[in-house]
């Protein structure tokens, strides 16, 4: 079915480069925005509000939504721990508790790192979301929740493509919920927005 709508180009010019790279794309928003579940995403806005601290982790070019979503959360106050020290964060995760959150980002699933983490936090009682295109999870016991992409299988995998950009979607749609939900944040931002072209105007 992927092939019949999504046609890739099996040349090595710039124009099947730009091709590829544009289907890898497209194809991940709408796959994902067709299939998307706002039951999961709805708990995951909910427990970032509730949360008294998250912590945000995700390995290579996963940590690229991690670090979006962070600075995102850090706007309106919200307390974060994101450190792409992978032993950094092992630390952190003793100080958390139930009433914390803690947020993956993680194309696989299943990345050492990643596993660690479920099997540290689930020890520890601690809420976990993974944010994902595995579906079929072997470590489901481990996680409160978790939230699904999909993503086309590259022809030739010199880099993370498609999740790179559905992860940073997901990271948009959920502190846009965030915000929307909570007047204080709204006037957080344009409080911050005003020092920041305050700043900028400044000679």
């Amino acid at each position: 079915m992927a092939k019949k709508h999504y046609q890739l180009s099996t040349g090595t010019q710039l124009q099947d480069s730009i091709n590829n790279i544009t289907t890898y794309n497209i194809y991940a928003i709408n796959e994902t925005v067709q299939n998307i579940q706002h039951q999961q995403l709805a708990v995951l806005v909910n427990d970032i509000m509730q949360a008294n601290r998250i912590l945000i982790f995700g390995v290579g070019s996963s940590w690229i939504a991690c670090e979006e979503l962070a600075n995102n959360l850090q706007k309106i106050g919200v307390n974060i721990a994101c450190n792409k020290d992978f032993h950094t964060q092992l630390l952190t995760i003793p100080g958390l508790t139930a009433n914390d959150q803690i947020i993956l980002f993680s194309k696989s699933g299943r990345t050492r790192e990643i596993l660690e983490i479920l099997k540290i936090a689930f020890n520890y009682k601690i809420p976990v979301t993974l944010i994902t295109s595995n579906v079929n999870c072997e470590y489901e016991k481990y996680l409160h929740n978790k939230i699904l992409f999909r993503t086309l299988k590259q022809i030739s995998r010199y880099s993370a493509v498609s999740s790179k950009i559905i992860q940073l979607l997901f990271v948009d749609i959920v502190f846009n919920q965030i915000i929307e939900k909570n007047s204080n944040y709204k006037n957080y931002i344009i409080n911050g927005t005003k020092i920041v072209k305050t700043w900028n105007n400044t000679k």
